[in-house]
């Protein structure tokens, strides 16, 4: 392996270094490799590269040597994100692989952009090893500010803001454009995320708070974000497929399958429920689904039995319209269920909706 002092002498370029766990990962052919430190640049391809040619893994194609690299390992060019270096670390019974400032995983320190005029030395402890780079002095804030983050934290939305995990000191404006910064994706329902250090340290740097012009306080280990969520219990689902069944069979049904609770995010909470019968049986089934902020989260079906004698939805009738004893027929088709002595609602054949009793099975009555 080339000594990482000896590559500032090969080639133009970004000099980075993991600190913290984790190395580069760099394809060579099928194969992989990896390195605490490099200088990256574009190859003949376009594609970013170490001193030695060999493309990072997974492949980032950034065109030429105009291009940025985070703390957190993103690529941009132009301000456009064009890809993310990841780290490399073994792990219990396989290799890890993770992005820089996650799960524990290190950060990239990245050095000056270009090639440098004569070989400099990196400095390095005894005790890590790790090089590190001389960077310019960090912009000093007018008036302090102090970012207190949380242990533990439930958050709502589809992004992890610092605002929602610490508690921000210091004068309005800095402060609002802290409670802004966006540390990632939330986690899925019932599952959590942990940040550490470096996560924070890299989304401040992306912001324009280099380390050092914020205090920030830690909690002892990782910080755990949670979703927040609601849980809609069965009695929900059960006294609305109630309704439900009800209005399509005319009758009160007894039920036969109890629904399962579900979790769902917090938000604007909707439900659209359809009943329908199994083919000719007393069975009706009613499936119900969970919409938030005009999103489906999930369905549940409950089941019921009903004697659907008389009229039922969508049922063919006869239509009886009496009057002094006169009698006129026709046909028509019903719009709502009910058994014999129901008032249901009946579209005739010229299409008018009309009141009916339901008089026995698909035959009703309409009294002038």
């Amino acid at each position: 392996m080339i000594p990482f002092a000896a590559l500032l002498t090969l080639s133009p370029g970004v000099r980075v270094a993991v600190v913290g766990e984790g190395k580069l990962r760099f394809a060579v052919g099928r194969e992989a490799s990896t390195a605490a430190a490099a200088i990256l640049s574009a190859n003949a391809q376009g594609l970013l590269a170490d001193a030695q040619g060999r493309p990072v893994s997974p492949a980032i194609r950034v065109g030429s040597d105009a291009f940025r690299i985070a703390m957190n390992g993103t690529v941009t060019v132009s301000g456009a994100q064009v890809g993310t270096l990841y780290l490399e670390r073994p792990g219990k019974g396989a290799t890890e692989i993770g992005l820089p400032g996650t799960e524990g995983f290190g950060i990239v320190m990245v050095g000056e952009t270009g090639k440098p005029s004569a070989p400099q030395a990196i400095k390095t402890t005894a005790a890590s090893k790790i090089p590190t780079f001389k960077t310019a002095a960090a912009p000093v804030l007018t008036k302090a500010c102090t970012v207190t983050v949380r242990p533990t934290n439930e958050v709502s939305g589809e992004r992890i803001l610092l605002g929602d995990v610490a508690d921000l000191t210091g004068d309005a404006e800095t402060t609002a454009r802290l409670a802004k910064i966006d540390l990632g994706g939330v986690p899925t329902l019932d599952s959590s995320r942990s940040l550490g250090l470096w996560a924070f340290n890299s989304a401040l740097r992306d912001a324009g708070f280099p380390v050092g012009t914020v205090t920030i306080t830690m909690p002892r280990g990782d910080v755990r974000i949670v979703r927040k969520g609601q849980t809609i219990d069965a009695i929900a689902f059960v006294k609305l497929a109630t309704q439900k069944a009800t209005e399509f069979a005319g009758v009160e049904p007894t039920l036969t399958a109890q629904p399962m609770s579900l979790r769902a995010p917090l938000g604007e909470t909707t439900f659209n429920a359809i009943a329908n019968r199994e083919g000719d049986s007393d069975m009706v089934n009613v499936r119900i689904e969970v919409v938030v902020d005009g999103k489906s989260i999930g369905t549940r079906t409950v089941g019921f039995r009903a004697k659907l004698t008389g009229v039922k939805v969508g049922d063919a009738v006869r239509v009886a319209f009496t009057r002094n004893g006169a009698e006129i027929m026709t046909e028509g088709k019903a719009r709502s269920g009910g058994s014999i002595g129901a008032t249901v609602q009946v579209q005739t054949a010229d299409g008018a909706l009309v009141s009916a009793t339901v008089t026995g099975t698909g035959t009703v009555e309409v009294k002038l």
